[in-house]
């Protein structure tokens, strides 16, 4: 399970009075679900006052893949990321993203404006991502201090078209989709702005926030064309501990051992540059809007060109899956070396230390008249 890191309030207009704790009042629960809900033919009971459960019906020989995952974030952004990080892993199974369960914890305090932009931030996403939410759970407690949302994604995949790691074989290429380590160079420029600004410049900060959404996060496109097109054995997302973690994780999903070249693989200027001045690796940093994916040699090739084609993304072949069980690269030095593990996302190495306090400026000191 991931953890997210991000402050969040929730607005509120001066004077505005905060909503009771419990359940959100029905006549607000109905507002706000009109306005997010999208018509989908397959859902037979939705979202509603009233309504405890939500059915739908798959398509005839199609199997249903489900993923959940958590997230705190601002409210305006909630909802993209949300979909976001849910996508990711339902889609590393080749399934189409179809419908979304959603629990929201909000804290005291919270009131109707406060539901109002989350769930327009939910029913945006789930537009632009024309997802189905059918139901979940909402309620104002002081379990918690910031909006947790925990989103329950189904989808749909044919049989035949289904990713299935045990089908991966030595001598398949590794394809590596965009670049590395965008949602942790974004988070740290939120997380440590300051102090990127003032070493980095406000231009270099304002570039890495912005990567959350250009090229963002979400490899749902890329994916689904891997799996739709070709002949793909294994989709993996990396995120927790970076790509070299994804690496190892990829090994253990396949079954075989990685031999990589680090020095094929895409790393922003905006990344090498907040890497550098926390002296930490991007290949251990939090890795969410790459894509790792397995396939034979002539398919690699093949989908390296209609991903960059048609979606107007970067991809590399980085390496192969090799009978040696082992998980070896040529790191960024040129150096062969195992690849290392990571016992914690680097992006907890900065984010546990205190923000250095900005020093006071130096004004002039008066001197009393004698």
């Amino acid at each position: 399970m991931k953890r997210r890191h991000k402050r969040s309030t929730i607005p509120g207009k001066p004077g505005s009075t905060p909503l009771p704790l419990g359940k959100i009042p029905p006549r607000l629960l109905d507002k706000v679900l009109r306005a997010a809900v999208i018509y989908d033919p397959a859902v037979l009971q939705g979202p509603g006052l009233g309504t405890d459960a939500a059915i739908v019906l798959p398509p005839q020989g199609e199997l249903l893949s489900l993923t959940s995952d958590p997230i705190t974030f601002t409210p305006s952004e909630l909802g993209r990321h949300l979909l976001a990080v849910n996508i990711n892993d339902l889609v590393t199974t080749g399934a189409c993203p179809r419908w979304l369960l959603l629990t929201l914890l909000l804290p005291p305090g919270t009131t109707e404006q406060g539901v109002e932009s989350i769930f327009e931030s939910i029913g945006e996403a789930c537009k632009h991502y024309e997802i189905a939410l059918v139901g979940g759970h909402t309620e104002i407690t002081d379990a918690v201090s910031r909006p947790v949302a925990v989103g329950v994604l189904t989808g749909t995949v044919k049989r035949d078209r289904k990713v299935d790691p045990s089908r991966a074989e030595p001598g398949d290429h590794i394809l590596l989709v965009g670049p590395i380590a965008i949602e942790g160079t974004a988070v740290l420029a939120r997380e440590r702005g300051r102090e990127i600004e003032s070493a980095l410049g406000r231009a270099m900060r304002e570039r890495a926030v912005k990567l959350l959404d250009d090229p963002g996060i979400c490899i749902r496109d890329a994916a689904l064309l891997a799996a739709s097109r070709y002949l793909t054995h294994a989709l993996h997302d990396p995120t927790e501990g970076g790509l070299a973690t994804a690496l190892l994780e990829l090994a253990d999903l396949t079954g075989w051992g990685v031999d990589v070249d680090a020095t094929t693989v895409e790393v922003l200027p905006e990344t090498e540059a907040i890497c550098g001045h926390f002296g930490i690796d991007p290949f251990g940093l939090l890795a969410s809007g790459s894509l790792l994916v397995v396939l034979p040699e002539n398919d690699a090739m093949r989908l390296q060109r209609t991903i960059e084609d048609a979606l107007d993304v970067s991809s590399t072949i980085i390496g192969v899956l090799t009978e040696q069980r082992e998980c070896v690269w040529k790191d960024a030095r040129g150096n062969r070396a195992h690849i290392p593990e990571f016992a914690r996302d680097e992006i907890v190495r900065v984010l546990e230390k205190p923000e250095p306090k900005r020093p006071r400026p130096r004004g002039k000191t008066s001197q009393k008249k004698r």
